[in-house]
């Protein structure tokens, strides 16, 4: 059902959009949750009112954002860490085919050779430190594009 055309204004319609984007980036950012509430009081938002009643800006933020946050509930992120313990944790098993390339700066006297089981796939590193790299998510290549039709767009 849509409002009539005196209730359609930008102020209503920011509202809504405001609402939508604050409850989906709780559920993305639950650790910046004051930032954000923060950021709805200062605009004068009551951030606590959670009413799916469609016929207030407020009412259509909040469904839409429960209609976003259902959608991509299982979009193979995994966010809620159900597919492998850890919030967007590899649940793929990856391991690197090259193995990790020792710390060497140009100014070094001695480097040990580069050497790649296979030249055209991702090389570890290994720090200053001695801390060896890991490869972030390796299992984004299965998440479900929320715009486009296929990772290979």
């Amino acid at each position: 059902m849509r409002p009539p055309s005196a209730e359609r204004t930008i102020a209503n319609k920011a509202k809504a959009i405001r609402f939508a984007a604050y409850r989906c980036l709780l559920n993305l950012f639950p650790a910046g949750a004051t930032r954000l509430t923060e950021a709805m009081t200062i605009r004068g938002y009551d951030y606590s009112d959670t009413t799916r009643d469609l016929a207030t800006p407020v009412g259509v933020g909040n469904v839409a954002a429960e209609a976003v946050i259902q959608a991509r509930r299982n979009d193979g992120s995994n966010q809620y860490g159900d597919l492998h313990p850890g919030a967007y944790s590899d649940y793929t098993g990856y391991v690197p085919r090259n193995a990790p390339l020792p710390y060497c700066v140009p100014s070094s006297t001695s480097c040990p050779p580069a050497t790649f089981a296979d030249k055209n796939n991702w090389q570890p590193l290994v720090s200053s430190t001695g801390a060896t790299q890991s490869f972030i998510a390796p299992h984004w290549e299965r998440v479900r594009p929320f715009t486009l039709s296929s990772p290979s767009q």
